[in-house]
């Protein structure tokens, strides 16, 4: 990830700087660590998504991420299996962003995003070398994901074309979700729920965008 950023910095420094942005200006943003807008567990990964010019200080934003976490821990009980966790997660969303006040390089805004998204949660759990029958030997649970939040953020221009900030969000969720056990001996079984989730969704999200003039 960090070698992607480079590249993509470095591009744009021998291009050199554009002109002054106008209504028809567009741009690439990259969000890092920031799938958890719907309310899942924070999990590593990114997103890339573009910007359109509206009008005067207003953009058009379309998102779209995927992410992937592999967490393995050693077994509390001597002789057995260690424990074994895997997330994955895309998303996608559209939005608006306003920018308020602006100084040379700073540029706040305040803006709004719908967000929809799936998510696989895999649970080994840790057993023994030979687990006696009805013991839970793996727990996996899927998502439906939608999200709708207000997002405040900012921007500061490193160059003319490329910026860096992050945005907090907060709203509310939905999901639904169904769930299914392995048992030794016993196969699988399966729960189905739903439910809703109000609330602020994952921390500040670090973002870098690229402009580019359309004139």
């Amino acid at each position: 990830m960090k070698k992607a950023v480079l590249a993509i910095l470095f591009c744009t420094f021998l291009v050199g700087p554009a002109a002054v942005f106008g209504a028809n200006d567009m741009g690439m943003t990259f969000t890092f660590n920031g799938l958890d807008n719907l309310g899942v567990t924070p999990i590593r990964g990114g997103s890339i998504g573009l910007k359109n010019a509206m009008g005067p200080d207003k953009y058009l934003l379309i998102r779209a991420g995927l992410g992937h976490n592999n967490t393995t821990q050693d077994a509390s009980v001597s002789g057995n299996s260690d424990p074994e966790q895997s997330v994955t997660t895309l998303v996608a969303g559209v939005g608006i962003q306003k920018n308020m006040a602006t100084t040379d390089r700073v540029t706040p805004y305040l803006g709004g995003m719908v967000n929809f998204g799936w998510t696989r949660n895999k649970d080994t759990k840790s057993v023994s070398s030979n687990p006696s029958d009805g013991t839970l030997l793996e727990e996996k649970t899927s998502s439906l994901l939608f999200g709708a939040a207000a997002m405040l953020g900012f921007e500061y221009f490193i160059r003319e074309t490329v910026s860096l900030g992050g945005d907090y969000t907060f709203g509310f969720g939905y999901s639904k979700n169904k769930t299914e056990d392995d048992f030794q001996g016993s196969g699988t079984s399966s729960v189905e729920g739903s439910g809703w989730n109000i609330g602020p969704f994952g921390t500040v999200m670090a973002t870098m965008t690229v402009y580019f003039d359309m004139d």
